[in-house]
C-alpha cells in the first residue's frame, strides 16, 4: 500500500466511527455556539464559492473552495473568524496531466474534502467544441493551515462527451458506506448524477473495468441515481445532449442510522442574484440507491424533495456539505455548509453555516441558527 493510500484507508475508518456517521471527537473539549437567525453571516473571510465543506484537523476548521485553483480557507483554534490562507495551484500551476489532457481547461473548480489531507477535485475543456471533464486527486503533507498538496499525477474518472448520454465528470464528493467501502458520487448538468465505488487504499476506482474504460452504459460498476427531468417532473429538455436536465454538485451523507442522504441542485449557478440553484434531497438504504424523496419518488425520475431554495439575501444556494462533531456534552451536532450569492453585497458568493436537525421521520431539518464558535 503506497502512503497515501494509507492515509485514506486510516482516514477512511476514523469517518465511519464506531456508529458510522462523521464524528470527530477533537471538538469535545471545545466549546461551539450556535449565533443569530440566518440573516447573520460568518465571520472573517467567507467570500467562497463551491466550499468543500467543513473539516476538522488539530484543533484548526478549514475549508476549500473554486477560485485561481484553491484556496484554504481556515479558523484556528480558540478563534471565531474564518481566515483567507495559502493557494493551492495559483495562476494555472496546475499538474503536468491535466494540461496534457486539456489543453483548454479553465482551470480546477468544486473541490471537496471528504477528510482531512484529500481533496477530490474537477477540471474541464470545451474548447474545440468537444466537451472533456475529468476528476482529480491530492493529498498533504504537513500541518494545517501550512500544507503541502501532491497530486496523484492521474485522473480518478475522465469524461470524453463522445457520447451525450456520458456523465460529465465535474463535481465530485466522496462519501464512506458500509464495511469500510468508499464511493464518489459525481455529476453532471447533463446526463445526471452518478456513483461508483472507490478503493479506500489508493482512492481511485474499484472496479478494474471501470479504472481501465471510465464510464460505460454497460457498466454495472457505474449507477444512475438522480435526474431533474423524469415523470415526476414535467420540464422539458433544455436542449440536445441534456437528458437529465440541469442537475449538478451531489453530496451524500451517510447518517448513524445507516440510512444515505443525496443532496443535489438543481437549475444554474455563477450568474450572481439572477442564479436558480436551489438544493434537493432524497435518501436511500444503499450508497448506490435508489434514493427517493420524501413522497417516495425516485431522483432517477425528477424526485427530489426542495431542501432549501432562495432566502431573501441568500440567493441561489448550492454545493451542500454537513459537519458532524461531537459537542462538550457528547451530543452529535450537524452542520450545514453551503454557498449563495448575497443580494446585499453586489451579489458575491459566500458561504454560509447553519444547524442541521432531524424530524422524527428522519428527515433532515435546516435551522436558522447560524454556526459560531466560541473563543
Amino acid at each position: 500500500m503506497t502512503k497515501s493510500g494509507k492515509i485514506v484507508a486510516v482516514l477512511t475508518a476514523v469517518l465511519l466511527g464506531p456508529a458510522g456517521c462523521q464524528t470527530h471527537r477533537a471538538l469535545n473539549e471545545q466549546s461551539v455556539e450556535l449565533g443569530e437567525p440566518s440573516e447573520g453571516l460568518l465571520k472573517g473571510a467567507i467570500e467562497l464559492h463551491d466550499p468543500a465543506g467543513i473539516i476538522e484537523d488539530e484543533g484548526y476548521l478549514y475549508t476549500f473552495a473554486t477560485g485561481d485553483g484553491f484556496r484554504i480557507t481556515y479558523m484556528p483554534p480558540g478563534g471565531d473568524e474564518w481566515i483567507a490562507g495559502n493557494r493551492i495551484w495559483p495562476r494555472r500551476e496546475m499538474p503536468a496531466w491535466i494540461e496534457e489532457l486539456l489543453p483548454g481547461n479553465k482551470g480546477v473548480w468544486a473541490p471537496h474534502a471528504p477528510f482531512p489531507h484529500v481533496i477530490y477535485y474537477s477540471s474541464a475543456d470545451d474548447s474545440d467544441g468537444e466537451d472533456q471533464g475529468v476528476i482529480g486527486r491530492m493529498t498533504a503533507r504537513g500541518e494545517p493551515p501550512d500544507f503541502t498538496w501532491v497530486d496523484d499525477g492521474k485522473p480518478v474518472l475522465v469524461c470524453d462527451r463522445d457520447d451525450l448520454t456520458e456523465p460529465f465528470a465535474i463535481d465530485p464528493a466522496v462519501f464512506a458506506g458500509d464495511d469500510d467501502s468508499l464511493w464518489l458520487v459525481y455529476g453532471s448538468h447533463w446526463s445526471g448524477i452518478w456513483v461508483v465505488e472507490l478503493d479506500p487504499e489508493t482512492g481511485h476506482i474499484k472496479d478494474e473495468r471501470a479504472l481501465r474504460e471510465g464510464w460505460k452504459e454497460d457498466n454495472p460498476a457505474f449507477h444512475f441515481v438522480a435526474s431533474e427531468l423524469g415523470r415526476h417532473n414535467n420540464k422539458p429538455v433544455p436542449e440536445p445532449g441534456f437528458v437529465a436536465g440541469k442537475i449538478e454538485a451531489p453530496y451524500v451523507f451517510r447518517s448513524d442510522q445507516g440510512m444515505y442522504y443525496l443532496f443535489v441542485n438543481w437549475g444554474t449557478c455563477c450568474h450572481g442574484v439572477d442564479s436558480t440553484y436551489e438544493i434537493r434531497v432524497g435518501r436511500s438504504a444503499n450508497p448506490y440507491g435508489p434514493y427517493l424523496d420524501k413522497e417516495g419518488k425516485d431522483m432517477r425520475e425528477g424526485g427530489g424533495t426542495l431542501f432549501l431554495a432562495t432566502e431573501d439575501r441568500f440567493i441561489g444556494p448550492g454545493h451542500a456539505n454537513i459537519w458532524t462533531y461531537a459537542d462538550s456534552a457528547g451530543a452529535l451536532r450537524y452542520i450545514f455548509a453551503y454557498h449563495f450569492y448575497d443580494g446585499k453585497d453586489e451579489s458575491k458568493a459566500k458561504m454560509h453555516a447553519r444547524e442541521l436537525t432531524w424530524d422524527n421521520d428522519m428527515w433532515p431539518v435546516l435551522t436558522d441558527a447560524v454556526f459560531r464558535k466560541k473563543k
